[in-house]
């Protein structure tokens, strides 16, 4: 079932660039979009997720990845609020900003397991492109240790 897209509020006039963007739940996946990004976050096994990001656009289907074959179909969870949105797939349970940073908790006592994290105070977020030719982009992924 796709949902509506919910809007967060504007950038307030201090910041340096719209941070905040909107959730929407597409073909039982968590998408968020801004900063002309798109991440998308859907079901990949039991208590597994499979995390994508693109900039420009739409996350594309068909494309080489680094998992196997997706595993047999799996029902994730998918929750859209004030500031944030989750994903629940049996024991992992994801979060997301409004600001599109992601947490990885386990779902029964919600312990982080692995969260995002800004490469300054000043970054919009923690995924870094650089254009390297042809319209590809290389990813720097930032997490807290």
């Amino acid at each position: 079932m796709n949902q509506p897209v919910v809007a967060w509020p504007k950038a307030g006039l201090a910041q340096s660039s719209p941070t905040i963007g909107t959730f929407r739940e597409r073909d039982g996946a968590l998408e968020w979009s801004g900063r002309q990004e798109t991440v998308r976050i859907e079901p990949w096994g039991p208590d597994a997720v499979r995390v994508r990001a693109r900039l420009g656009g739409p996350v594309l289907e068909g494309l080489p990845g680094a998992l196997l074959d997706a595993p047999p179909a799996r029902d994730g969870t998918v929750g859209i609020g004030d500031g944030g949105a989750r994903m629940t797939v049996g024991t992992l349970t994801v979060e997301a900003t409004a600001e599109g940073l992601l947490r990885f908790l386990r779902t029964d006592d919600r312990t982080e397991l692995l969260a995002e994290e800004r490469a300054h105070f000043r970054w919009p977020g923690s995924r870094l492109y650089t254009a390297v030719g042809n319209g590809h982009h290389r990813l720097e992924q930032r997490f807290a240790a």
